[in-house]
């Protein structure tokens, strides 16, 4: 059985029983060893409807466009990426969930900025288009997480090894 548990909090793994997790950011976790699992850039992206209601030929065009923001995503570093002297915006919609905030653009409602393993099956179905072709890689990774000193099970370790498999680039 695989049970799937999606949480911001840390997780006492030993203390719940947890064999294996994923977790995002710099790979230094206390009573875990990691391995990388994956990097990740990060985007803009909007949906065929607001793009064509919002034609967009440069990136200043996006000064009159509805941005919608969430939890943990910085505007700043990608406006300095695309020759933008522009402050991180303060007004607008906002998210404390990255999910709402793509279906949010995914629903025509704005242009969001996100990570593209967030968004990577609405890019591949067309619900949402990459806009510009400006990415920042993400300092922030995902790892594969194991309780320290925890021996693993057969079942265990061909699970990682299946995940880390789909995890490499194709």
């Amino acid at each position: 059985d695989l049970n799937i548990v999606s949480t911001s909090t840390p997780l006492d793994y030993v203390r719940e029983g947890i064999d294996v997790g994923i977790r995002f950011g710099a790979g230094q976790y206390d009573g875990l060893d990691a391995t990388r699992l994956m990097g990740d850039e990060t985007l803009l992206v909007a949906s065929p409807r607001y793009l064509a209601q919002h034609p967009l030929q440069t990136p200043a065009d996006l000064a009159r466009c509805r941005l919608v923001r969430s939890t943990g995503e910085t505007w700043t570093q990608w406006f300095a990426r695309a020759g933008l002297d522009w402050p991180e915006p303060e007004t607008g919609l906002f998210f404390d969930d990255f999910a709402l905030a793509l279906t949010w653009a995914e629903n025509g409602n704005g242009i969001a900025l996100t990570r593209r393993s967030l968004a990577d099956e609405a890019l591949r179905k067309g619900t949402l288009v990459q806009l510009f072709d400006i990415t920042l890689p993400d300092e922030r990774q995902y790892w594969l997480v194991t309780p320290t000193g925890i021996e693993p099970t057969p079942v265990l370790t061909r699970f990682k090894q299946w995940l880390l498999t789909e995890a490499s680039p194709a």
